[in-house]
């Protein structure tokens, strides 16, 4: 069980959600699902460090998720991590992760790593999940975040092709 604060407890807030190096499905599609939400009420970013594979940026085009490459955390407030738990997955922008002053969120699906990216309480992995878009369905459950059809597509998607890998 996590113990992640309530999304919609984010207000006013600039906020980087960032993927791992070379992002996946999965990864694009449980930030793309966080953006939907959290945008409502805060100015966001999605964020892939180095590439995008050429699956995800197809599901970002088909779905208007806008990401940037290697974007800057310089005036964020928040940084939300998902889809990764290892230094080695951000690229070039580990250090900029490193030296970020304020809050900072994980989200992963597979194993915990040794890496401390995050203060405990602000990492949630579950290595029973299919896919890293299940917690973030989760977390906006627990939040009760009005789950929209693009929200609802995109976490389909990032379950299905880290599950069934259709894409």
């Amino acid at each position: 069980m996590n113990s992640l604060i309530p999304l919609n407890s984010f207000k006013n807030k600039k906020i980087v959600l960032l993927t791992h190096v070379g992002a996946d499905v999965d990864a694009i599609a449980a930030a793309g699902a966080l953006a939907l939400f959290l945008k409502k009420q805060n100015k966001v970013v999605v964020g892939v460090p180095d590439h995008v594979s050429i699956r995800a940026k197809e599901l970002a085009k088909r779905t208007n998720t806008v990401f940037k490459v290697n974007p800057s955390l310089q005036g964020a407030d928040v940084l939300i991590m998902v889809d990764f738990n290892s230094w080695d997955m951000l690229g070039k922008m580990a250090e900029a992760v490193k030296n970020f002053p304020n809050q900072k969120y994980l989200i992963y699906h597979h194993s915990k790593s040794k890496d401390f990216i995050a203060i405990s309480k602000n990492v949630w992995i579950d290595d029973t999940a299919v896919a890293s878009c299940t917690l973030v369905h989760r977390w906006l459950k627990r939040s009760k975040a009005k789950i929209d059809r693009h929200m609802a597509t995109l976490i389909a998607c990032g379950v299905t092709a880290d599950s069934a890998h259709f894409l």
